[in-house]
């Protein structure tokens, strides 16, 4: 499968909670849009978590992978079974994959490296927001045509799992920024005070 190049954006949101609720919808958008992935199995009982669950998988292939000595490469169509299986995983199963990608066709749609790293492409990033778009604008009827970009259309239970993780990204965030705030607030009052006393202005 010859994979068509497109620009990669990393993932730079970090939550200081165990779970990143908006990645996880990004995550689950990408395995049900896929048709093909990639996962890399070292021969490691950690790095090497779900090697045996994806080597059961029908019709995949397994072939020594150039990133790392004795580890493997699993490719293979996304099939129901393997659709399921990166769904448990991704709803906080037991098993982590270290290192995958999805593939629509011969588009390339998100990638994990080491457990954290988080990759989209411009392709993906694209065909999410338009579809988070569509959901929340109507065109207006005399516009011209937008192109020939397709997604589907999202349904009320996505359309609450999305709006649910974006307020608790917001919720985080606004916490973090009021924790991250506090401890400088009594520095600066310090600091203005003995300015203040000492003849000087900010």
């Amino acid at each position: 499968m010859g994979v068509i190049e497109d620009r990669e954006y990393f993932y730079t949101w970090r939550t200081r909670q165990e779970t990143d609720p908006l990645w996880n919808w990004i995550l689950k958008e990408g395995i049900l849009l896929a048709t093909h992935f990639e996962a890399h199995f070292p021969d490691d009982p950690d790095l090497g978590q779900g090697r045996e669950a994806f080597s059961r998988l029908p019709g995949v292939t397994e072939e020594p992978w150039e990133g790392m000595e004795g580890a493997i490469k699993i490719r293979g169509e996304m099939s129901p079974d393997a659709r399921s299986l990166f769904l448990a995983i991704a709803g906080g199963g037991d098993v982590r994959l270290w290192d995958f990608i999805l593939f629509e066709g011969e588009r390339k749609l998100l990638a994990v490296d080491d457990f954290s790293d988080r990759f989209v492409t411009g392709y993906f990033a694209r065909k999410f927001m338009k579809k988070l778009f569509d959901h929340w604008f109507e065109p207006i009827p005399e516009g011209p045509a937008e192109g020939d970009l397709q997604v589907e259309a999202m349904s009320h239970d996505e359309a609450r799992d999305v709006l649910n993780a974006v307020r608790d990204v917001v919720q985080t965030a606004l916490r973090d920024l009021e924790r991250d705030r506090e401890p400088a607030w009594p520095e600066h009052r310090a600091d203005v005070e003995g300015d203040r006393i000492n003849g000087q202005r900010h």
